[in-house]
């Protein structure tokens, strides 16, 4: 199809079923399973027609609240017939126009961290990053829980939570300009300390960056704790807290080969923590499983293109994947000796290749959603030779452990 001519946007009723199936079509379309599954039309859904064809639209939720209702863009596509021609440019506009007319004060919505297509067209509308809990600060617990669940912001690994103050009656309109490179399709979005600027920089002090990391690092040691002695500390033991200390470090050296990396960059990279898992990945630690969530790290600026920095990201991550390896081997060939001298415990040495296992399994082999926001993807993005390589002997050393 030739779309030749804008979009006609309108809100689609529940008695448009036509309309309605197309829209599931074409999101079903857009989005990789199972993440397609959970793509729900709702009663704000907008859908784009270009000489009568739906091509695209967006779905959208509104959280009542005291102080004014919070607008939701849960998900944006567009047909592939249509990418390309702006469609998802002007979907945002009147979507932000729509819920403006329906007196919301703020609209929020969720990106992937590597989606900077779809981050970076919200950014230019005005929208900057928040923290979970700067969202609940600034609407309450009350609606600011609502938001965040309805976002699925507490599972949403990997994922930016962006946020826009709507004009009020006497506020100016936000702006409209359209992107010099439209974006289409998005997945669905921390930090109170970012403050865009004129050059689109997202701000943020090297010691808060420091003090995030930090915190992700005492996260992981107190999750893998849990993991292995329970939720009494009385009960923790040294071997508890060792095992918990090996999270740290190697979360620590994880983020080794990116700060190598970036440094001789001459821009300014920062960290993003995935703060907003860590409830989800607290829950999982009770029963007995470990999700690490190391973060992510970004250029400074909010616009940015995934892609092009996959020349800083792409060895980084491949070299922290070579590290993980190798620990792994390491310290597989060293539990027999460990084992028999006495030194440490089978169960201790079976505890620490477990932790490493769930490493190299999420950090390393698996590059679908939910864990396309990982290492792995960014290795499999770079080079896919390199990715299969690395997951090849990871997957063989990993069978001959476990069943060999």
């Amino acid at each position: 199809m030739a779309a030749t001519s804008d979009p006609s946007i309108t809100l689609v009723s529940e008695a448009e079923s036509e309309t309605r199936r197309r829209l599931e079509e074409i999101a079903a379309d857009a989005f990789a399973t199972p993440q397609d599954y959970l793509v729900s039309l709702s009663a704000h859904t907008l859908a784009a027609r270009v000489d009568g064809e739906v091509v695209g639209g967006v779905v959208l939720d509104i959280v009542d609240g005291s102080a004014g209702d919070v607008g939701i863009v849960s998900w944006l596509f567009t047909s592939p017939s249509a990418q390309g021609r702006g469609i998802g440019d002007q979907l945002v506009n009147a979507a932000l126009d729509y819920l403006v007319e329906q007196g919301c004060r703020a609209v929020v919505t969720v990106v992937q961290w590597p989606n900077t297509a779809s981050s970076a067209l919200f950014a230019r509308r005005g929208f900057s990053r928040i923290s979970s809990s700067a969202l609940l600060e600034r609407f309450g617990p009350k609606q600011g829980g609502l938001v965040w669940h309805k976002t699925f912001h507490f599972v949403n690994v990997g994922c930016d939570l962006w946020y826009l103050e709507l004009p009020g009656e006497e506020s100016p309109e936000p702006s409209r300009n359209p992107p010099e490179k439209p974006a289409n399709a998005t997945d669905r979005a921390t930090s109170d300390s970012e403050v865009s600027n004129s050059r689109g920089r997202q701000r943020r002090s090297p010691l808060r960056t420091a003090r995030r990391f930090s915190e992700t690092v005492l996260v992981h040691v107190v999750l893998l704790a849990i993991v292995v002695g329970g939720l009494d500390v009385q009960s923790w033991d040294l071997t508890t807290v060792g095992l918990a200390v090996t999270a740290g470090v190697l979360l620590s050296l994880r983020w080794a080969p990116y700060a190598v990396f970036t440094s001789r960059d001459r821009r300014q990279w920062v960290f993003w923590d995935w703060g907003n898992v860590y409830p989800f990945a607290g829950a999982i630690a009770v029963f007995g499983g470990f999700l690490p969530v190391p973060g992510h790290i970004t250029p400074e600026r909010s616009e940015w293109d995934y892609r092009d920095e996959l020349s800083v990201l792409g060895p980084a991550a491949t070299a922290w994947g070579v590290l993980l390896l190798a620990t792994l081997l390491g310290v597989i060939a060293m539990s027999e000796w460990l084992g028999t001298s006495g030194w440490l415990e089978a169960a201790t040495l079976e505890s620490l290749v477990l932790t490493l296992t769930v490493f190299v399994v999420v950090d390393l082999l698996v590059i679908v959603w939910p864990f396309d926001s990982y290492n792995g993807r960014i290795v499999y993005d770079w080079n896919r030779v390199v990715w299969a390589v690395l997951s090849g002997v990871a997957a063989l050393v990993l069978v001959v452990y476990y069943f060999g």
